[in-house]
């Protein structure tokens, strides 16, 4: 789902290579990730890897693993598909917010066990009064 991913950014490629990142949205679908070298080319058999993506993910939970496709730039036929690996966390990854009380929360909370206290006091001298005159 195109609306679960937010802020792609590359932050690491092969030298000799160049990218394009098209985000995804409505319009455009699922994105798209474009490499393509601009220095001297793969010989056959030969691979090249350490393309990595960063993204925020706006879905519950973890996002795994994400598909993807290697497209002929002739042909625009797939030529390979497969699935990404998930980088190890290097330390600057943003934190997920923890949630908080808001601020009219706390304070409602804070007034709700004021007035328990209150009442429980007032129930107390009251108790206390009446058993004082029944004596």
């Amino acid at each position: 789902d195109e609306t679960l991913y937010d802020n792609l950014s590359e932050t690491s490629r092969p030298a000799g290579w160049d990218s394009l990142i098209v985000p995804p949205d409505l319009l455009v679908g699922s994105g798209e990730y474009d490499a393509f070298v601009t220095g001297p080319e793969l010989a056959v058999g030969d691979s090249v890897g350490e393309f990595v993506i960063r993204f925020e993910w706006l879905g519950m939970g973890e996002p795994g693993v994400q598909p993807f496709s290697i497209i002929d730039p002739v042909t625009f036929v797939s030529v390979f598909d497969g699935t990404t690996v998930i980088a190890p966390n290097s330390g600057n990854a943003t934190p997920a917010a923890i949630p908080s009380v808001s601020s009219w929360g706390l304070l409602s909370l804070m007034l709700s066990l004021m007035l328990c206290f209150l009442a429980g006091s007032f129930m107390l001298s009251y108790r206390q009064r009446m058993s004082a005159f029944k004596s």
